[in-house]
């Protein structure tokens, strides 16, 4: 069995890990579902099936049919597959005291190089992880299951879109700023992060611009590949203290009205 693709970093005398979670492809009314949503140039890459490597050698040949074994592909085709798919995923990464077996935990996180998504950049990941911030006596609210899509690291943590503060109609509008006019049949890495600079100044960033300290991190963080950002997106996985989603929703809402009345 092949290892889990993990990844660590320190910062002051902790480490942090991250973990990869395998893209998933969706197909039948779901596919259909996000197409009539994003429209077909939006969802292209969510559903990219990546072209093989050509083999040079019989060792080659052998190890890569070990690994297409093992690494089957994870195929949904509803929303309460995606949900559980999801939810599986944050319960091998983050602990529920429970015991997973090897082929639990590589059905949900990618293990190999190969596996992971040709459109992983650096700075524009998503990331998935539990938060406690270090003066949430001081704020108003705050989300304690952030869904970030990552823009830079600062001294004592990181800058980030935490997609959770939109409701989800914003949410899909910002994915299609972000994606809707990228040919990512010729997509290279730093594209992602090139999106992300170009919007900046986009309404719906307002609200979800963040920063997070390395000290309010509880867990891993789950990398999740750029096919699965919009089933991310679209999950109700927000965990908001001190105050209702609504009201934050509501809050965010004012801001992009206020943004509006501005322009």
């Amino acid at each position: 069995m092949s290892k889990i693709k993990t990844e660590s970093f320190n910062h002051a005398s902790n480490q942090y890990n991250i973990m990869y979670q395998r893209r998933v492809f969706v197909k039948g009314e779901l596919r259909k579902s996000l197409i009539q949503t994003l429209g077909e140039g939006a969802v292209d890459v969510f559903n990219k099936i990546f072209k093989k490597q050509k083999i040079t050698s019989d060792v080659e040949a052998k190890q890569k049919t070990v690994e297409a074994k093992e690494l089957k592909k994870v195929e949904l085709s509803t929303f309460d597959q995606v949900a559980s798919y999801f939810m599986k995923t944050i319960e091998i990464a983050f602990g529920t005291g429970e015991e997973f077996s090897s082929n639990e935990v590589t059905d949900h996180l990618l293990t190999t190089n190969e596996s992971i998504s040709a459109y992983d950049v650096s700075r524009g990941g998503m990331y998935l992880f539990k938060y406690e911030p270090t003066t949430k006596n001081k704020l108003k609210y705050y989300d304690a299951l952030p869904l970030i899509i990552m823009l830079g690291r600062t001294d004592t943590g990181f800058t980030g879109l935490n997609l959770h503060y939109l409701p989800e109609k914003y949410r899909i509008q910002l994915l299609k700023r972000l994606f809707s006019s990228v040919d990512f049949s010729k997509v290279k890495e730093d594209d992602v992060q090139a999106r992300l600079n170009a919007v900046s100044t986009y309404k719906f960033i307002i609200p979800t611009y963040k920063e997070y300290k390395y000290d309010g991190i509880s867990s891993r963080l789950v990398r999740i590949p750029i096919e699965n950002w919009l089933l991310a997106a679209l999950l109700p996985i927000s965990k908001f203290e001190k105050e209702s989603r609504r009201n934050v929703w509501d809050d965010s809402r004012r801001m992009i009205n206020d943004q509006e009345r501005r322009i």
